[in-house]
């Protein structure tokens, strides 16, 4: 499975995702940003009920 990034309006739609999906990840708290291997409905439930948008996966990514 791809690695993928949701970025959050909102560190607490952020926290709220992260609760819910049993995918390991990598949280960017500065950037607002979760990384993992997420399924589609996953990503599909980050977007429409936590209006998270999806960004590119790269090395900034994971820089604070």
């Amino acid at each position: 499975m791809q690695k993928q990034t949701l970025q959050f309006p909102n560190i607490e739609s952020l926290a709220a995702f992260a609760r819910q999906v049993s995918a390991g990840y990598l949280i960017n708290t500065n950037k607002l940003t979760l990384t993992g291997g997420f399924r589609d409905a996953d990503i599909e439930l980050a977007q429409l009920r936590f209006d998270a948008s999806l960004v590119e996966t790269n090395e900034k990514t994971y820089q604070y």
